[in-house]
């Protein structure tokens, strides 16, 4: 019984300090006793999140979503077949300039052009990966879309704002030109499933 008593002694001490000073609620509690959200003041300064704890953190090609966002569509555009004919043949005309002008095209082609392409419930994006952003068109400020044939069974949609086209779709064009309209729609967006996405 006598090795119960330090036990006892050191488990009231512990019920003493998680007990709140006098005239405060207890930590993650509002003083009219409802549970609170957001964040509380903690002893020694630091910051103890309350309530429901945040979801984690979503990336889309290492670009981070804002709360409530999903992605509705995305694809990797990254166009690695053309690039690698385009560098040989670049490297096998290096002794002339015209093997130097071809491996510069392709190098600031790389740079500019988009690895991969998103939309989702708040925005469309374009981005290199790593999460650079490339283009970015809020849905609100969508001022319409362009349809760009490039051969008959081959299309790119654009899509418009105030400052002229900002993204272009080549992949899955005529099947964008039905969905960028309807998607233009709030409602639509929501009801739309949230596709896998890297």
């Amino acid at each position: 019984m006598r090795f119960l008593l330090p036990t006892l002694a050191i488990c009231r001490k512990t019920e003493e300090m998680q007990q709140p000073p006098p005239g405060r609620a207890p930590y993650g509690h509002s003083p009219q006793g409802q549970q609170g959200y957001g964040y509380g003041h903690a002893p020694h300064g630091h910051s103890v999140p309350l309530g429901h704890p945040a979801p984690p953190a979503r990336f889309v090609s290492g670009v981070p979503l804002e709360p409530g966002e999903r992605v509705i569509y995305f694809r990797s555009v990254a166009q690695w077949g053309g690039r690698i004919f385009r560098i040989v043949a670049g490297i096998a005309l290096a002794p002339f300039i015209v093997g130097l002008v071809i491996l510069y095209a392709v190098f600031k082609d790389m740079a500019g052009e988009p690895d991969a392409q998103a939309i989702t419930t708040k925005r469309l994006l374009a981005m290199k990966s790593g999460g650079k952003i490339i283009a970015q068109v809020r849905w609100e400020e969508v001022a319409g879309f362009t349809k760009m044939l490039r051969s008959r069974a081959d299309m790119t949609m654009a899509v418009r704002n105030a400052q002229g086209p900002q993204i272009e779709f080549a992949e899955d064009g005529r099947w964008l030109e039905q969905a960028l309209p309807a998607w233009q729609r709030p409602e639509n967006r929501e009801a739309s499933p949230e596709v896998p996405f890297v």
